[in-house]
C-alpha cells in the first residue's frame, strides 16, 4: 500500500499566516473597542443616574441656613460642610467626565467642595491675628475683648456694628461709638488687616458659589425651589 503524502505549498504558507494572525488580531481589536464603547455607555449612563439621584439630597444641604457666630468665626458654615460632606463620599469628578454636557450645579458643588480648606484657614488666621494683635491694646482699655471680637467678627460677615450693639455690656451710646472706633483701630493693623481681606474674599466666593448652585438646581426641574 502506498502511502499518500500531502504536499505543502511553501510559498502561500507564511503569507497565509501572517493574514491570518492580522485579520484576527483586527477582530479582536475591534471586539474590544466594542466592549469599551458598551463599557463606556453603560458607565455614563450609571453616572447620570447616581447625580440625578443625589441632587436632592445636595439642594438639601445648599439650603441649610448659615448661623454666624458672633464668638467664632468657626465651626464652617452648616451648607458648606454638608456640601463638603457629600462631595468627599461621591465621585464627582469621575461622574463630570462622563457628562456628554457639562452640570453647572455639578461643577459649583466641586467648588464649594474645594473651598472647604482654605475657608477653614482663613477663619483660624483671623482668629488668631485678633486674639494676638489686640493683646496690647486691651491692655490699655477699659472695654471687653469679648465685646471687641464680635464687632470684628461682624465685619468679617459683611454686617454692621449695630447688630451686635445689644450684646455689649455699656451704660451709653457713647460707649458703643468708642467699641466701633477701637475696631475700626484693629482692623487697620496690618495682620489684622490681611486676614480680614482673606475671609472676605473666601467668604464671598463662597456664597457666589452657592447662590449659583441653588439656582441651578432649581432651574433643572429636578428640585423644587426652598419655602
Amino acid at each position: 500500500m502506498g502511502i499518500i503524502r500531502a504536499a505543502t505549498n511553501w510559498d502561500t504558507f507564511y503569507p497565509d499566516l501572517i493574514v491570518g494572525a492580522v485579520t484576527g488580531i483586527a477582530v479582536g481589536l475591534v471586539l474590544l473597542s466594542a466592549q469599551a464603547f458598551t463599557q463606556w455607555r453603560r458607565s455614563r449612563a450609571d453616572s447620570k443616574f447616581a447625580w440625578a439621584s443625589l441632587k436632592p439630597t445636595v439642594s438639601g444641604a445648599a439650603h441649610r441656613s448659615w448661623n454666624q457666630d458672633f464668638d467664632s468665626l468657626l465651626p464652617l458654615p452648616l451648607s458648606l460642610t454638608g456640601l463638603s460632606e457629600i462631595a468627599s463620599s461621591s465621585p464627582l469628578a469621575l461622574w463630570q467626565s462622563h457628562m456628554r454636557k457639562q452640570d453647572p450645579a455639578l461643577e459649583y458643588l466641586l467648588v464649594i467642595s474645594r473651598l472647604r480648606p482654605q475657608f477653614e484657614s482663613c477663619a483660624s488666621e483671623l482668629e488668631s491675628a485678633f486674639s494676638t494683635e489686640s493683646l496690647p491694646f486691651m491692655r490699655q482699655t477699659w472695654m471687653d475683648r469679648g465685646g471687641l471680637g464680635r464687632i470684628i467678627r461682624t465685619r468679617a460677615y459683611g454686617g454692621q456694628d449695630s447688630e451686635v450693639y445689644p450684646t455689649l455690656l455699656v451704660a451709653s451710646a457713647a460707649q458703643l461709638t468708642e467699641y466701633s472706633a477701637a475696631a475700626d483701630h484693629l482692623v487697620s493693623l496690618p495682620r489684622i488687616e490681611a486676614a480680614m481681606a482673606r475671609y472676605r474674599e473666601v467668604a464671598d466666593i463662597f456664597l457666589t458659589a452657592l447662590t449659583t448652585l441653588r439656582k441651578n438646581l432649581e432651574a433643572d426641574g429636578s428640585v423644587l425651589p426652598a419655602p
